[in-house]
This record gives structure tokens, sequence and C-alpha cells, in this order.
């Protein structure tokens, strides 16, 4: 009968429990946190007879952004607000970067005297290519 050398059963020991433990245990991808951006109401300079948009960055998540702002849609009135979802490849203010947790400002590009009824919500467009939206607001 054969005997198992003391050096050999160590070398299968470990050979299995490397072979065990590879194969058990995959890397974790880190969880990806979004930014939470909220749409403020919009306030009216008399002055400028423009309205100006407010955007809040309640965090920055870590997925960088690489733009944010407003996403805006201008209607007649009595239109139906269902019909008018801005979004990034509309119409848009564009806010300066870097994104900073806080309340963040900028007018129209518009007078209220221009349009009827204008829809608008905050974005913000990542670094992965996802965008994050706030609420839509309609204002006239």
């Amino acid at each position: 009968m054969r005997t198992i050398s003391i050096r050999s059963l160590g070398i299968l020991v470990f050979a299995f429990f490397w072979c065990v433990a590879c194969t058990d245990h995959e890397p974790q991808q880190p969880q990806v946190v979004l930014p939470v951006v909220k749409t403020g109401a919009s306030t009216f300079n008399s002055q400028t007879q423009t309205p100006t948009f407010h955007v809040q960055i309640e965090s920055l998540g870590n997925v960088g952004i690489t733009e944010y702002g407003i996403a805006y849609l201008l209607a007649p009135n009595g239109s139906n607000p269902a019909n008018y979802n801005p979004t990034v490849s509309g119409p848009k203010v564009i806010f300066d970067l870097p994104a900073t947790v806080g309340n963040h400002s900028k007018p129209a590009p518009f007078t209220d005297q221009q349009v009827d009824v204008y829809h608008y919500r905050a974005y913000a467009i990542l670094q992965n290519g996802n965008v994050v939206y706030g609420e839509k607001f309609a204002d006239d």
C-alpha cells in the first residue's frame, strides 16, 4: 500500500481550499446612489418681466453630475399639461458647474409676456449618461 507524504497531503489540501475560495466569491459592484434634485417654484422678476427658475440639489450621490438645470416647454393657454413633458432633449436652461448641494437660480430665456404657459422641471445629467428629473411644474 502506498502512503501519501505529509507534503503531498498539504499540497492537496491547499489546492482544494484555493479552488473553493476562488469560485465562491464574486467581487461586489459599488451601489449606485443617484443625486436628488428638486424643482423649485419659479419666481417673477417684475423689472425684467422674466421668470427665474430654481433648482434644489439635496444630495450629490456617487455618480458625477456633468450638467444640471431646468428643462422647459412653452405651451398655449388651455393646453393639456399631460402633453407637455420637458426633457433634456428639448429647450433647457443650463446652470453653472460644479453642482453643489443647495439652492441654485437662473433667469428664464423668455419674458412672461412672450408665453402663455410654461412647463418646467429640474434635471441632472450624470456621468453614466442617465438623467435624474425633479417634479414637473407649470406657470403662466
